[in-house]
């Protein structure tokens, strides 16, 4: 009976195998498919990013709606984890950050003539 306990069933090949074959996610929990039907995965993963990367945008460009009450629901959920990777990330590249802020202000000015002058302003 204490065998029945480190089995596992794999969901992809559907064998029933010892947990030993099956790696653990960063969760701690056994992930749902043996180690070499996820070999095979990423196998095919590298062998095919075109093709994934095109049906991915394919799939996207057909379910905008979708796609954007998905992102709407997740933002909705994660706000605090989404704010402090934000909160990092600005820290991280706050030169960077003020260089462009700096570029970005931009006013014009129009000459007797009638022409747009562009004028960039720097601000501190």
């Amino acid at each position: 009976m204490s065998e029945n306990k480190n089995l596992r069933k794999c969901t992809r090949c559907h064998s029933t195998k010892l947990e030993k074959y099956f790696s653990i996610n960063t969760k701690g929990e056994f992930y749902k498919t043996c180690d070499n039907c996820r070999k095979h995965d990423v196998e095919y993963r590298e062998q095919n990013k075109d093709k994934i990367k095109a049906k991915k945008k394919e799939y996207n460009e057909n379910n905008k709606d979708k796609v954007k009450e998905y992102q709407l629901k997740y933002n909705e959920a994660n706000k605090d984890k989404i704010a402090e990777k934000n909160k990092q990330y600005r820290e991280q590249h706050k030169d960077r950050i003020r260089a462009y802020d700096r570029a970005r202000t931009i006013s014009f000015s129009v000459a007797i003539d009638g022409e747009i002058n562009p004028t960039v302003t720097l601000v501190d």
